[in-house]
């Protein structure tokens, strides 16, 4: 058995050198590469990994892991959906679980931490929950082929570091988010810089004349949240009404986006539609946002919907 002091200098030694690797990057992937090694010395790791839940879409979002054969039920070792169970064992038993917890055997495991690690049948795992300021920011999973392979001192161990890796969590979920609203800026002057190609006229010519019964409806019409038909052969200028709609509308500040369904080929209409996360299907390289969360507090025009 180690003694007193022998302990407190290895937890000291773990502490700074883990400290190091895992804040020395702001790339959680950097980071957690450069961690693994470290955390191999002073106890079984094959891999390890940070991830949180977000229940409110169903979803385990996985931030960064290194090693081999991830234990949750992702084959990419990417996020994952959380069917029912799942969603209740994170909001009741997972909210009240030790931290940290140690599974060492698949009988060990509550049946809906099981459903959401698969490879505890054949590995041991190590989570620690991460909380900043009485907010559970994420969780560290480290696992280990094989049965029975963590004890209570690997536990202490990891429990020295739940401040810093609860720091790297924070700023990788911060930068993940920057990168997403700057991908989101990009794409929506992508568009707006297509709409002002397309020069789209706001001023409708013969509003005062042959068209004054259209704009008294368009008038009626905006200060409303209802969905609006437009009718008209082709060339009559629906869009130039739906954009006129929107700019009367109190939605005006927001974006006006525009899909031409009958463009669009029924396989990619939904993706188009409602987006698709990375990896939904064959050619899904990333993330995709549909004209209706592009459209939020702003007017979608549906051209062609007939189609």
């Amino acid at each position: 058995m180690a003694s007193a002091p022998y302990m407190v200098s290895l937890m000291e030694s773990f502490f700074r050198e883990l400290t190091l690797s895992v804040c020395g990057s702001l790339d959680i992937h950097v980071g957690l590469r450069r961690t693994l090694p470290i955390l191999q010395r002073y106890l079984p790791a094959d891999g390890l990994g940070l991830g949180y839940s977000d229940v409110e879409n169903a979803r385990m979002e996985v931030v960064g892991w290194v090693g081999s054969h991830p234990p949750w039920a992702s084959p990419t070792g990417e996020g994952f959906s959380l069917d029912n169970a799942g969603v209740q064992y994170v909001q009741f038993e997972g909210a009240g679980a030790p931290s940290p917890l140690i599974i060492n055997t698949p009988g060990g495991a509550p049946p809906g931490l099981l459903r959401m690690f698969p490879g505890l049948q054949s590995q041991s795992v190590v989570f620690l929950r991460l909380v900043m300021h009485n907010d559970e920011v994420g969780a560290l999973v480290v696992w280990a082929r094989g049965h029975g392979r963590y004890r209570d001192e690997h536990a202490r161990l990891l429990q020295t570091v739940v401040e810093p890796l609860t720091l790297a969590m924070v700023n990788a979920r911060t930068h993940h988010q920057l990168k997403e609203d700057r991908d989101r800026l990009a794409e929506d002057n992508r568009s707006l810089s297509h709409d002002l190609h397309a020069d789209l006229r706001t001023e409708i010519v013969g509003a005062d004349f042959g068209l004054r019964e259209v704009m008294r409806q368009v008038r009626r019409i905006a200060p409303s949240n209802r969905p609006a038909l437009l009718t008209g052969e082709t060339g009559t200028g629906k869009e130039v009404i739906a954009n006129a709609l929107h700019l009367a509308s109190r939605r005006n500040l927001g974006p006006f986006i525009t899909l031409q369904c009958g463009a669009v080929p029924d396989t990619l209409l939904d993706s188009e539609l409602f987006g698709h996360e990375k990896g939904a299907f064959t050619g899904a390289t990333s993330r995709k946002r549909g004209r209706f969360e592009r459209a939020h507090r702003g007017s979608l025009f549906l051209d062609e919907i007939g189609e």
